[in-house]
Order: C-alpha cells, then sequence, then structure tokens
C-alpha cells in the first residue's frame, strides 16, 4: 500500500505565492490572529502591527510578522504545521477555511487573563446584583452601616444618589455594551465571514465586559481591512 508521501504533490513555488498573495490581501485577520497566537507572557505589553504569509507546503504555513513596544519593534518568522499535512495543493482552500474559523474564534479565558477584563467582569456583576438585590436592600446596607453611611454622604450627599447613579451606569453599560457587540456580529458576517457560533461567542463576551474584548476584535478587523484595501490599491496600478 502505497504512503501519503508517496502520493502527495508538493506546492510549487508559484502556487505558493499565489496563495499568499490571496491570503495576505483577503484574509488578513487569520494571518493576524496566526501572529497574535505566537505572543507568549513574556511579551505581555507588546503589540503585532504587521503580519504575513510568505509560504506555504504540504505541512506549514510560513507567516512574518512586527512585534512592537512602544515605537520599537522588531521582525519574527513562525512555523504553523498543517494537522494533518496536505496532500496537494487542491487541499489548501478547504483547509484554510477550517483554519479561519479557529484562529478568529475567541478565546472565553481572555475573560480572566487580564486585570482590565477582571475590573469589567466585577463591575457588570455589581450593577447587576443591584437590580438582582433590589434598591430597598441597597438603602437599608448603606443606613445601619455607619461607615458606608458617612461616605456616602460625604461623596454624593444622600443614600437615594446610589441608586440612581448604580442605574445610570448599570444601563449606560447595557445600552453601550450592545451597540459594541451588535457592530462585532455585523463585521463577523460581513468582514470577517465567520460561522454562526463564532460570531454569537463574539456577540456575548463583547456584550459581557464591552471594551476590552471589543480592542481585541478591532485588531483582527483592521488587519482585515488594511489587506484588502491594499489589493484594491495594487488592483488600480496595475488596471
Amino acid at each position: 500500500m502505497a504512503t501519503n508521501n508517496s502520493i502527495s504533490t508538493p506546492i510549487s513555488p508559484d502556487a505558493s505565492k499565489v496563495f499568499c498573495r490571496m491570503m495576505n490581501e483577503q484574509h488578513g485577520a487569520d494571518i493576524m490572529a496566526m501572529a497574535l497566537d505566537q505572543l507568549t507572557w513574556a511579551d505581555r505589553g507588546r503589540t503585532v502591527s504587521t503580519a504575513t504569509m510568505t509560504k506555504i507546503t504540504l505541512y506549514d504555513i510560513y507567516i512574518s510578522y512586527a512585534v512592537c513596544k512602544g515605537t520599537e519593534c522588531q521582525m519574527r518568522n513562525a512555523t504553523i504545521p498543517f494537522v494533518p499535512p496536505l496532500t496537494s495543493d487542491k487541499d489548501v482552500e478547504a483547509r484554510m477555511e477550517q483554519i479561519h474559523e479557529q484562529v478568529l474564534a475567541p478565546d472565553i479565558l481572555w475573560l480572566f487573563q487580564s486585570m482590565s477584563m477582571l475590573i469589567f467582569l466585577v463591575f457588570s456583576a455589581a450593577t447587576f446584583a443591584k437590580l438582582y438585590i433590589g434598591q430597598d436592600a441597597i438603602t437599608e446596607y448603606i443606613e445601619t452601616s455607619p461607615i458606608a453611611y458617612e461616605r456616602v454622604i460625604m461623596l454624593l450627599g444622600s443614600v437615594k444618589m446610589v441608586n440612581y447613579l448604580i442605574s445610570f451606569v448599570f444601563w449606560t453599560s447595557v445600552i453601550g455594551h450592545g451597540i459594541e457587540a451588535c457592530f462585532v456580529a455585523y463585521q463577523c458576517k460581513h468582514s470577517l465571514e465567520l460561522n454562526l457560533k463564532n460570531t454569537v461567542l463574539w456577540f456575548i463576551l463583547v456584550s459581557m465586559v464591552g471594551y476590552p474584548i471589543m480592542t481585541k476584535f478591532n485588531v483582527l478587523l483592521k488587519a482585515q481591512i488594511e489587506g484588502q484595501a491594499k489589493a484594491k490599491m495594487s488592483y488600480r496600478k496595475n488596471k
């Protein structure tokens, strides 16, 4: 029986260039996500400014990306293996569609990986607790706690202002996060072309904490838009 290696057809250099150009122009978000996955704990505080696919074989994807901290940047290279390997260039499109959904899927663990995420989670939970506990319970707690009552009067002037403030903050957050989540869901569908599962996951995470997750999404969206913009400029020059 022949092995996979004996029937595999290598991807030619010309075909590799075509695939890489297509990915860089049409799927910049995918390549950016691959580059971001290469960052380690030692890279905290650093960002990826650009990422490009440079080569593709039956076994690996090769990318080059710039890691920056402030104004200082350094170029890095990474190799992402195909598991299992491809058998010919005809497999590239289907495999890249699978990878597209994998690398652009949001990770729920993001909620616990940074202080800003935790702060937003606690803040959201606290404001929601206000609705669950009720205004009367909050008022009673403040009025029966001398320290809490003194601080509230000093800062806000009255106990009622606490409930007004919490209600205002809660509903402002709900509306703001809802608008952000709808924007993300729209872009997931029309710009990144993600499936329903990943679109819903992005929507939920943005609804929960808003800005911190929105920032991660915007990095991917920016890479996608910039790649498509460069493709249009190149087309106009060659027209």
